[in-house]
């Protein structure tokens, strides 16, 4: 039972990365990086747990365990730096035409 739902959780994360990966141009705005690079890692850390389940323990699994985790923590802080200099260029541009005249 517990394959199956890696795989359920892996297949979109698959998709995810092939089809926003090869048909957008995440590279160009730095939401767009953390975004890919976040679901890129989780792709990559349910890969290894999928790997585990399906061909079992290897002696060098820790190693690389660490690594994924390191790479979706990076992921994961790069994402709210983002996120977080986003609203601070937003609250700093009140002049913007997308902003109804109340929020001011």
């Amino acid at each position: 039972m517990g394959v199956w739902l890696y795989v359920a959780l892996w297949l979109p994360y698959t998709g995810l990365v092939l089809v926003y990966g090869l048909g957008s141009p995440w590279w160009r705005e730095p939401i767009g990086r953390a975004f890919f690079l976040s679901k890129v890692a989780l792709f990559l850390l349910t890969s290894f747990i999928l790997s585990i389940l399906i061909f079992g323990h290897y002696p060098w699994f820790r190693e690389l365990r660490a690594a994924l985790l390191a790479i979706l923590c990076i992921a994961a802080w790069y994402q709210l730096a983002v996120v977080v200099g986003l609203q601070r260029n937003k609250r700093r541009t009140p002049d913007d035409p997308r902003r109804r005249s109340t929020d001011a």
